[in-house]
């Protein structure tokens, strides 16, 4: 099934990221100006990145359920 509970998770996790992300860059922008704003969306989205490297990198699957 395409909308298993896993994939909706994954789905709305993904969703949530990308929102968090467009709301980080919209705040620096006002704030501190266009370059700030590029930075900190860049930094914002690779966390996520940065946490799937770790995981391969110890050899452990993502937690699932």
């Amino acid at each position: 099934a395409v909308f298993d509970s896993l994939t909706a998770a994954r789905v709305l996790q993904v969703a949530l990221g990308t929102a968090s992300t467009a709301a980080i860059f919209v705040t620096t922008r006002e704030w501190f100006g266009g370059r700030a704003a590029w930075i900190a969306s860049v930094l914002a989205a690779g966390t996520g990145l940065d946490f799937l490297i770790q995981l391969a990198a110890t050899g452990r699957s993502p937690p699932v359920g």
